[in-house]
């Protein structure tokens, strides 16, 4: 149950009364508890959700990059490309802990690190295309995890940002003024 002060204002009239209500949907409730709670406390997991991002899926940033900049940051050309919502995010990674293809978990690699993932210590935050998804890599860094993408070439994960924040940056959906309408891929 969440409180909320409600104003009202009539011509010279004002007033105010708090109300008590708890959200019906599960998308609401998980977003009245991030504002309640603030956005450092999600988890998905076990994992916390970097900050920055829960900001940007709060403040509704996180969606329809720029297609050049998708291009740019995966070096590939994106078909559909989904940027996970809250509910989203813990429907994927719900499944993505059960997942049980070895393609999707890459091979270890010197050359290219870091070639593999561990569902147990990653978050998916979306997909560039069929069986192309990108995820946060908790395994070097639980406070600030790398992002990591599933090469369509193969079982290859390649880092693609060091963090969320240069993630965020380099699809141009840093700011709020950065997040103008940009053409969708479908």
């Amino acid at each position: 149950m969440f409180t909320v002060i409600v104003e009202r204002r009539r011509g010279s009239l004002e007033s105010s009364h708090v109300q008590h209500f708890t959200p019906a949907s599960p998308r609401l409730r998980r977003l009245a508890e991030i504002a309640a709670r603030g956005p450092e406390s999600m988890q998905i997991n076990g994992l916390d959700l970097p900050a920055a991002l829960t900001r940007a899926i709060g403040e509704r940033r996180w969606r329809h990059p720029p297609v050049d900049a998708l291009r740019r940051v995966f070096r590939e050309s994106p078909i559909k490309v989904q940027l996970y919502d809250l509910d989203a995010l813990h429907a994927a990674n719900h499944r993505w802990l059960n997942e049980k293809d070895p393609a999707y978990f890459g091979r270890s690699d010197d050359k290219k690190p870091p070639g593999n993932i561990d569902p147990a210590r990653s978050l998916l935050l979306g997909l560039l295309g069929p069986h192309m998804p990108f995820a946060l890599d908790y395994r070097v860094s639980s406070a600030s995890p790398r992002v990591l993408y599933l090469h369509s070439g193969g079982d290859q994960w390649i880092t693609v940002a060091g963090d969320i924040e240069q993630l965020l940056a380099r699809l141009q959906l840093g700011s709020l003024d950065s997040c103008a309408p940009a053409r969708r891929v479908r």
